[in-house]
């Protein structure tokens, strides 16, 4: 008898402590129900981030109405000593160029 007695206790202690170990810290309130579904609404969270894209591609286009100016510079300068084969001599050779785009 005293072994059913301490094997219904110590399962009804841990019935309990089980409840204790497992339930909620927090209780749920209808707005903190509401903002944390607001909050991880996929559908929603998409369509603000649907917004946002379209105000970037809006100020893109808005942007895009202006003209583009690209310049470019490319500048060159060379020196060398090249031999001349038929008069066996050597040259000085300088060259520049600038050139514009």
């Amino acid at each position: 008898m005293k072994i059913k007695f301490r094997l219904f206790l110590s399962a009804l202690i841990l019935y309990y402590a089980s409840g204790h170990l497992f339930s909620q810290t927090t209780k749920w309130t209808l707005k903190s129900c509401l903002e944390q579904a607001l909050e991880k609404n996929v559908l929603l969270n998409q369509s603000r981030l649907n917004n946002e894209v379209n105000k970037i591609n809006f100020e893109q286009s808005k942007a895009n109405k202006y003209p583009n100016l690209n310049l470019s510079e490319n500048h060159n300068f060379s020196f060398g000593r090249a031999i001349d084969l038929y008069q066996i001599n050597f040259l000085i050779r300088i060259s520049r160029a600038i050139i514009f785009h």
